[in-house]
């Protein structure tokens, strides 16, 4: 089998003619692309910053917070990256670079949007003018038409149409808060949750976002940045390639795809605040409210069905 085939651990679904169709597309897009370095080359030390936004509003009178921007600001920040010569990379590269198999421009970013709130269509013009590539991560039930503030399928089909946009998994139900998110579920500590139902948080989203997608989905976003080693296996065996984190930090050759570090880019940074995160510079990014271990963040979420 083709290497990175594995690598994607993509698995026959339907027919034969849907399963070579989806192959010939999986492949036609580059998807899980053969990336290893040409011999005789060496890593460039780019130690790449991911960053993580979630709402992007053009509604002026919203306060900025933890997990909303203004429009107006996040067009200075992305026009930032481009005079300063930053080059976004997406979660593929990255793996990659981790892996000590490919090398990257040295002012490399990643840029993520957490939840799939239906704002985050504002950010997609000003991505599009500048050539940026990004990852859409969606929880699957706030998809379904029940939540306004939520892209619904076709708004994600459309935004899938733009070669340098991805998708990735950020559970069917969103499980967050203290006592109630996928570790307690594991360890028995949460009413009527069990290792069946984190399964079908992860991987059970993961089949129904690939079927609607017609499209791979092998990144993870980890509600609320929960997750342990035994989580990680189960993203693992469910087909995931990477998986990303709130614990904040660069991510460098020789550390693991499967717990990558994001910066979290509140809407209250201005643009220098931005530019100092981007060099390491920020001392106040502090951690956001919550108790997950490890080091990782609790966001707060309180979506509205109709």
């Amino acid at each position: 089998m083709n290497k990175n085939l594995k690598d994607c651990n993509w698995k026959k679904r339907g027919g034969f003619i849907y399963s070579v169709a989806f192959l010939f597309l999986f492949i036609s897009q580059g998807w899980c692309a053969d990336k290893d370095l040409p011999a005789g080359q060496t890593i460039t030390p780019a130690n790449v910053s991911v960053l993580m936004y979630h709402k992007i509003s053009n509604n002026p009178t919203e306060t900025p917070d933890h997990t909303l921007t203004h429009l107006a600001r996040f067009e200075e920040q992305m026009k930032y990256l481009k005079d300063n010569g930053y080059t976004t990379v997406d979660l593929y590269d990255l793996k990659a670079y981790m892996e000590r198999r490919i090398s990257l421009p040295e002012k490399s970013v990643v840029l993520t949007f957490d939840d799939g709130w239906k704002s985050v269509q504002n950010a997609v013009p000003i991505l599009k003018k500048y050539k940026f590539k990004a990852t859409f991560f969606i929880v699957l039930e706030y998809i379904d038409g029940s939540y306004p503030a939520f892209l619904t399928w076709p708004e994600l089909a459309e935004i899938a149409s733009h070669q340098d946009f991805d998708f990735g998994c950020h559970s069917s139900t969103h499980p967050w808060i203290p006592g109630n998110h996928l570790i307690s579920w594991l360890a028995g500590k949460t009413p009527n949750r069990s290792r069946k139902d984190v399964v079908a948080e992860i991987a059970g989203a993961k089949k129904v976002m690939e079927e609607k997608l017609q499209r791979p989905v092998v990144h993870y976003s980890w509600p609320s940045g929960w997750y342990n080693d035994e989580l990680l296996a189960i993203a693992r065996d469910s087909g995931y390639i990477t998986t990303v984190t709130t614990d904040q930090g660069l991510n460098m050759p020789g550390m693991s795809p499967m717990k990558i570090r994001r910066y979290p880019v509140y809407g209250q940074f201005s643009v220098e605040q931005f530019g100092q995160l981007l060099t390491r510079n920020l001392t106040d990014v502090s951690p956001m409210a919550g108790s997950a271990p490890a080091g990782n963040a609790v966001i707060n979420h309180y979506p509205t069905r109709k």
